[in-house]
């Protein structure tokens, strides 16, 4: 992706998403490939938490910029470079998302889950 790119919101997933995903498949490579996985035994993995940590990370104490910043670092230690180019159009994305959503406290709360088996 070119950093001087300015890919609306509203078409990251046409512009940048389906674009990465075609370049991929050009390479023959997938993120969730649709045949079974000739290499593997078996899909059994034991289970995890519900959270699967996430409970641990800045984004559990409302910080985006921080989880798609780990991300990133993430993606370029698995040599997933073109997922990692994706983090300033991910950051743009978060932000204007952010500024047009009503501030949670400014919304009144939800009932709780238990109270919906009354309705």
């Amino acid at each position: 992706m070119n950093p001087t790119d300015d890919h609306a919101p509203e078409a990251f997933f046409a512009d940048v998403l389906l674009a990465l995903k075609r370049a991929r498949q050009r390479r023959d490579r997938h993120y969730f490939p649709l045949g079974a996985d000739a290499a593997s035994d078996s899909y059994w993995e034991p289970a995890t938490s519900r959270t699967g940590g996430v409970q641990r990370h800045a984004m559990a104490a409302g910080d985006g910029g921080a989880l798609l910043a780990a991300l990133a670092e993430h993606w370029l230690a698995v040599g997933e470079d073109e997922l990692a180019s994706l983090q300033p159009e991910l950051e743009v994305l978060r932000s204007r998302l952010q500024e047009a959503a009503p501030l949670a406290r400014d919304r009144p709360s939800a009932p709780s889950y238990s109270a919906y088996p009354l309705f």
